[in-house]
């Protein structure tokens, strides 16, 4: 037992570790690459940015909602009792957070243009999603993007960030 967390303590210190730490005298083991501290953060963020779930800001928004396309679509994943008692974002779509996996996934074409008023967004569309202040929206987001949808965007600020602006150019 006592060998077996030594192992790990020297596997894990050759891989955090700057100073080359000496792994010969672990037995079965015959090889372990010498890296140092930075390399693997290196590796991992360059990682990290290929599954990094992106952010929209305000002026994204702002464009995608005066502009209105059939490939660019704003969802707003609150519950229409909020969007009647604070507002909504201009061009954007409700689809409530426990209605947007189903949405994304399971309706055609045609009952999604029935039941939200506009076209079921690609696989490639850009699609940003929005709440009050951006944590449901990033579960909306991740849902998408394990759903496959390419180009989705989170509005980390939401109704919260788009009021503030508002009330900015007043």
């Amino acid at each position: 037992m006592v060998r077996k967390i030594y192992t790990i303590f020297k596997l894990a210190q050759a891989f955090i570790s700057p100073i080359p730490v000496n792994l010969n005298n672990l037995g079965s083991i015959k090889y372990i690459p010498n890296y140092s501290i930075q390399q693997p953060i290196r590796f991992l963020s360059k990682a990290s940015e290929l599954n990094q779930p992106k952010e929209a800001n305000y002026t994204e928004v702002e464009q995608i909602g005066k502009k209105r396309s059939k490939n660019d679509f704003i969802i707003d994943v609150r519950e229409p009792e909020e969007l009647q008692n604070t507002g909504v974002i201009p061009g954007s779509v409700n689809i409530p957070l426990d209605q947007v996996e189903g949405a994304l996934k399971e309706l055609s074409n045609e009952e999604f243009q029935k039941k939200y008023g506009t076209e079921k967004p690609k696989k490639d569309s850009l699609i940003i999603f929005s709440c009050r202040s951006g944590r449901r929206s990033a579960t909306a987001q991740n849902a998408a993007i394990q759903l496959g949808y390419k180009k989705t965007r989170n509005y980390p600020g939401g109704w919260l960030d788009w009021k503030k602006h508002l009330e900015n150019k007043t």
